[in-house]
């Protein structure tokens, strides 16, 4: 028999046997490793936020039995959820915002003398980063990227690139339809609705970089546009600037959906 873990996992663990994975203690006991931690959070939990937490994320989030009980919540709640599992399983674990441009929490651990983060609190439909080495976590290095950048006269659109419109870049290359909208776009990231305005000038950033092409563009709303997106250029985007998603289960319906289907 040649299985991997993750498939073992996917025929084993259906969770519907309620003595077994109703218990909030019993269950985080048995999460007490990062890839079976990984597992679960990933096939379980439904990325959801609330209007107002950008605000004041700590007003009601940040607590591990209530996304357990409602498999429903946000960054705060899933990191909180991690670290009580990986607590509990020996690991040295740690929270930390890892994100200069808006708020985003995740749970770092030590395993074998190494750093680790692991990351399950973005949208499903997005990217889960999973289990990652933390020095591979580069999605948000802003002064560092723009360093690389060059000088004014030799510009380089890959690392001027800010990293919160970097963000809506990778959202739209895993888009395969390449038709979308603002509000689907804010939404889809996760964000509410005043991120709308940010999300709008990520566009016209990307545009006047190059990145994409929208035609026509003369709705200066983008309450919806198709675009085309410049393949050699996104392509030098995704090496340099992001590491190809991990520990994906393809088998499990609903999860993992279209990690860097479209540029392979």
């Amino acid at each position: 028999m040649d299985y991997s873990l993750e498939e073992l996992l996917a025929q084993a663990w259906d969770f519907s046997e309620q003595d077994r994975w109703k218990d909030y203690e019993m269950v985080t006991d048995r999460l007490n490793s990062p890839v079976l931690l990984n597992y679960y959070e990933r096939v379980t939990f439904i990325y959801e936020i609330k209007e107002g937490t950008r605000i004041d994320p700590y007003t009601y989030a940040g607590s591990p039995k209530r996304l357990f009980k409602s498999n429903r919540g946000f960054c705060i709640d899933v990191s909180a959820f991690t670290a009580y599992c990986l607590q509990k399983g020996g690991y040295k674990v740690w929270e930390r915002d890892v994100n200069p441009s808006w708020y985003h929490l995740v749970c770092f651990f030590e395993d074998n003398g190494k750093e680790y983060i692991l990351d399950n609190g973005r949208p499903d439909k997005f990217l889960r980063r999973g289990i990652i080495p933390s020095k591979e976590y580069e999605m948000y290095h802003d002064q560092k990227n723009s360093k690389k950048g060059g000088t004014e006269n030799h510009k380089d659109p890959v690392f001027q690139l800010q990293d919160n419109y970097a963000l809506t870049l990778v959202y739209l290359i895993e888009n395969k339809s390449r038709s979308t909208s603002i509000k689907t776009i804010s939404k889809d990231l996760g964000g509410p609705g005043r991120f709308e305005t940010n999300v709008t000038k990520g566009i016209k950033a990307l545009v006047e970089s190059g990145f994409i092409t929208i035609t026509p563009y003369e709705d200066a709303k983008l309450s919806s546009f198709t675009y085309k997106i410049n393949e050699p250029l996104c392509k030098r985007f995704l090496k340099e600037r992001y590491n190809k998603q991990q520990n994906k289960y393809p088998w499990v319906d609903g999860v993992n959906r279209g990690y860097y289907s479209s540029l392979k």
